[in-house]
């Protein structure tokens, strides 16, 4: 992981909770729903840029996993580690968020329930 991975991480909490923040408002009709357009936005940008990055971060390990298991086991059998995302398929990511309609239909749905 890099500076920038660590950078995007901490804004991605931090819109996280201002969006639910936001979130929550809307429910109480504290605010408009449109107001999150912009915060979902963003948690879409940067969530698909963490997760891209995590799964480069496997594909590295991974290409590392046989020569370090060869050296510590005796076994021939390879080891592998994978990182499984719960929210959408990490073949559909890159810095290209557009490939991410679970999070849309997320977000559709919690403006439904703040209305």
């Amino acid at each position: 992981m890099n500076g920038h991975y660590l950078r995007a991480l901490q804004r991605y909490n931090r819109v996280l909770v201002q969006r639910n923040n936001l979130l929550r408002q809307v429910r109480e009709r504290r605010q408009k729903a449109e107001q999150l357009e912009f915060w979902n936005e963003e948690v879409v940008r940067l969530g698909g840029y963490i997760v891209a990055r995590r799964v480069e971060t496997m594909a590295a390990l991974n290409r590392d996993i046989p020569r370090i298991y060869r050296e510590l086991a005796v076994a021939s059998t390879i080891s592998r580690s994978s990182y499984r995302p719960t929210s959408h398929d990490p073949a559909a990511l890159g810095d290209d968020t557009s490939g991410l309609p679970e999070l849309y239909a997320a977000k559709v749905k919690e403006c439904s329930r703040a209305r």
